[in-house]
């Protein structure tokens, strides 16, 4: 399974579509590089599944914290995330702009 089949994830990161990408990506490198069919696919999978599911969760969470209704709780957050440093913002981007096969 690869892209919403393998890991189906909320629309809060913007990162499903880009997620199947990298499945196909990584699917082909390993049908390329090992031995035979079950062996890429368990190599696939070994790759795959702790970032997918990683992106899987943090979308979930923030779809959840997007959703809050308390009057002050949403205060408390718009203003974490107005404050937020830029270089807070830009190192929780990297784990989703680097990718390694």
């Amino acid at each position: 399974l690869l892209g919403d089949a393998a890991h189906p994830m909320t629309p809060n990161m913007g990162q499903g579509g880009g997620q199947a990408v990298e499945d196909a990506v990584v699917l082909a490198r390993c049908l390329a590089t090992e031995a035979g069919v079950p062996e890429a696919l368990a190599r696939y999978q070994a790759v795959r599944v702790p970032r997918a599911n990683s992106f899987v969760r943090q979308s979930r969470r923030l779809g959840a914290v997007g959703q809050w209704q308390n009057g002050l709780a949403c205060w408390l957050r718009d203003r974490l995330f107005q404050f937020t440093p830029e270089r807070r913002v830009r190192a929780s981007l990297r784990p989703v702009l680097t990718f390694s096969a």
